[in-house]
């Protein structure tokens, strides 16, 4: 009897218990579903911004509205707006003239050979002083002088006393007199010879041309005038585009190449990579968001804010990224500088918050009567 007894006692406790659990059960299953319902009134009230920035259903001005940048608008309008100082530069450029024949220098290196004499005939280097050494004639000066006109000189000497009308050849195996230097961004920096009438666009081509980074907007000719340098600023497109002519180099010009300079867009937010990125040409806004690889699973299409310094201040447009991929508006250019932010959907965030706590309750389904 002791036995039953205790059997039925200890019954009782566990349907007890199960009353328990049971009414708990009901009680989470009905604050769970409160809660939720709280969630869901929360994503229609929305919230605040990312990372502190304006709550965005604020409106701002579309950037569709603000200038377009100087550049993209130059390519877009299928001219460019030159800047007057490269203009003046290049009409005074455009006044000089190459030599059209190289003239022999000090340090050139001249392989002379005088026919049937071959004891006159050679490899020799004018000196510093613009002269030559050849047996029998001593010491001849040929600076300044053309190639023809050094063979002519040396065979009028040859003739009057030694030789009957000689015949000389005068070949330039170095170019030192005469030069020009290319650095900066080309493929091949170096000081090159100019042999005969020589122009920017040759002198760059014999420095392997221009390289992958290359400004040719604003390339740098400085020349030397009395006792120091004047500098040319060029625009090698106008040159290209037949607008200007290519002038001509002369002894000791060097050319300087800039590099483009590369401009930064920072992308922040609800983007799979935020971080600062360089770009080099004209680039939108979707592409400057393609660099961050693009929206996360929260990211808002239609809530992109981008902050733009103008003058003193910064002013902030905002960008409907689902208008633009369904062509209702273009894709506008970002600028140097700028900072776009990608804000979060608020219904989605609340939804996924939702979801992460509605899955918890799944366990105590099987226990609720």
């Amino acid at each position: 009897m002791a036995i039953l007894f205790a059997y039925d006692n200890m019954q009782r406790k566990i349907n007890r218990g199960m009353s328990i659990v049971n009414v708990s059960c009901k009680t989470i299953l009905r604050l769970g579903v409160i809660f939720l319902a709280g969630l869901l009134g929360a994503c229609s009230t929305g919230g605040g911004g990312a990372f502190g920035t304006p709550a965005p259903n604020t409106q701002y001005q579309a950037l569709s509205s603000a200038p377009i940048p100087a550049a993209v608008r130059r390519s877009e309008e299928g001219g460019r707006s030159i800047d007057p100082r490269v203009l003046a530069d290049m009409r005074e450029l455009a006044s000089y003239r190459g030599h059209s024949v190289y003239q022999i220098g000090p340090s050139d290196l001249l392989a002379i050979k005088v026919f049937q004499a071959k004891e006159l005939s050679g490899e020799v280097r004018v000196d510093q002083r613009g002269s030559i050494t050849l047996p029998l004639i001593g010491n001849v000066r040929l600076a300044g002088l053309t190639q023809v006109q050094a063979e002519q000189r040396l065979a009028e000497l040859l003739g009057a006393n030694y030789l009957r009308n000689p015949q000389v050849s005068v070949f330039i195996k170095e170019f030192t007199n005469q030069r020009v230097t290319v650095e900066g961004e080309v493929n091949k920096q170096g000081v090159y010879p100019l042999n005969g009438q020589v122009t920017v666009l040759q002198a760059i081509a014999l420095a392997g041309g221009l390289g992958k980074k290359a400004d040719t907007n604003t390339v740098a000719l400085f020349r030397k005038q009395g006792s120091g340098h004047r500098v040319f600023y060029l625009d090698l497109a106008l040159i290209r585009e037949g607008r200007a002519n290519d002038p001509f180099v002369v002894n000791d010009d060097r050319i300087v190449v800039q590099r483009l300079k590369e401009q930064r867009v920072t992308v922040e937010g609800e983007v799979k990579k935020p971080g600062v990125f360089t770009f080099d040409e004209p680039t939108t806004v979707l592409q400057a968001i393609a660099l961050s690889h693009g929206l996360t699973g929260l990211g808002a299409p239609d809530k992109v804010i981008l902050f733009r310094r103008e003058g003193n201040g910064e002013k902030v447009y905002g960008v409907n990224l689902s208008d633009i991929r369904q062509g209702k508006v273009q894709d506008p250019y970002v600028q140097g500088g700028d900072r776009i932010v990608v804000h979060r959907s608020n219904s989605r965030y609340w939804l996924e918050q939702a979801a992460r706590f509605a899955a918890p309750l799944s366990i105590f389904r099987g226990w609720v009567n």
